[in-house]
């Protein structure tokens, strides 16, 4: 009988322990989680307006550019 009450004594431990520590661990990120849940709601995403000949950078058009030969492609030649 003695055995017994040890056993679940044992047992009510084990239990309890285990369920701090799932407690614990899922309050453990609880400030990240909250952060991440805050910025979330105040992104403002608006559409970008331009008008027509807007222009930011100026792109130019690339020149044609041979390029030099390989050392073994020297030695071929």
């Amino acid at each position: 009988m003695l055995a017994k009450q040890i056993f679940f004594l044992n047992f009510g431990v084990k239990v309890t322990g285990l369920g701090m520590l799932v407690c614990l661990s899922s309050c453990a990120n609880w400030k990240e989680s909250e952060l991440k849940e805050l910025k979330e709601k105040n992104v403002v995403q608006e559409p970008i307006v331009r008008k027509q000949g807007d222009v930011c950078i100026r792109i130019e058009k690339p020149l044609h550019r041979t390029r030099d030969a390989y050392p073994w492609e020297k030695e071929k030649r």
